[in-house]
């Protein structure tokens, strides 16, 4: 099964993994009610899939994100937050070897984003503790490559060692109030990349399953 087949795959269980959840949600019987300018702060993680038709996706294995942000309730409709992230990715010896047949060498290592967001998201307020929402967003994203050695030859065909891209991303989700000022949540999430100095080479695309926890310390 390809990678890109194992992501849909992952995100239509996800998909009926929320339908489940939310028809069984139990009912509080009032809408929640949320406070305008509530402080709210994200920590999370995921399983990150690189997804691209360029080399990013062939030379690189499923990696992992770890994030976290501060967001605002502009209404109890609308939220908007900032995140850092950092996501990590393993060079996939096998797939480099079936890129480049020539090479005959051992590969190792990884590639290596930080990124910078402003996020905004709709939620959709329910009688229950289960609000499923919309979020989009869009940043600044650093890669570099993290101890990357090539054996008996110089490097070949790799992604260049830094890039700073800009990108966007989408994503849908469910948080579910475990108290008054602590959510769970969990969002498949697409990120499309492009670079400020070219169009091809550079261009990151993944895809990632966000599981984490929202606290309204104020």
């Amino acid at each position: 099964m390809t990678r890109v087949s194992l992501s849909l795959l992952s995100s239509l269980l996800v998909a009926l993994l929320f339908s489940s959840l939310l028809s069984s949600a139990p009912a509080h019987g009032q809408l929640q009610d949320v406070s305008d300018r509530r402080v709210q702060v994200y920590v999370g993680g995921s399983p990150t899939y690189p997804y691209s038709t360029s080399e990013f996706s062939d030379l690189y294995e499923f990696g992992y994100t770890l994030s976290g942000g501060v967001g605002i309730t502009l209404t109890p409709e609308w939220e908007l937050s900032f995140h850092g992230a950092y996501s990590r990715f393993d060079l996939d010896e096998e797939g480099y070897r079936n890129t480049y047949p020539a090479v005959t060498f051992s590969v190792s290592g990884a590639l290596a984003i930080y990124s910078g967001t402003m996020n905004l998201k709709y939620l959709f307020r329910t009688e229950g503790r289960w609000i499923p929402y919309f979020s989009a967003g869009f940043g600044v994203f650093h890669r570099e490559e993290d101890d990357v050695t090539f054996d008996f030859a110089p490097r070949l065909g790799a992604p260049r060692s830094d890039a700073t891209l800009g990108g966007v991303h989408v994503g849908a989700g469910v948080a579910v109030r475990v108290i008054d000022a602590m959510s769970l949540f969990l969002e498949p999430r697409y990120t499309a990349t492009a670079s400020f100095q070219d169009t091809g080479e550079s261009t990151l695309d993944y895809a990632e399953i966000r599981i984490g926890l929202i606290v309204a310390p104020f």
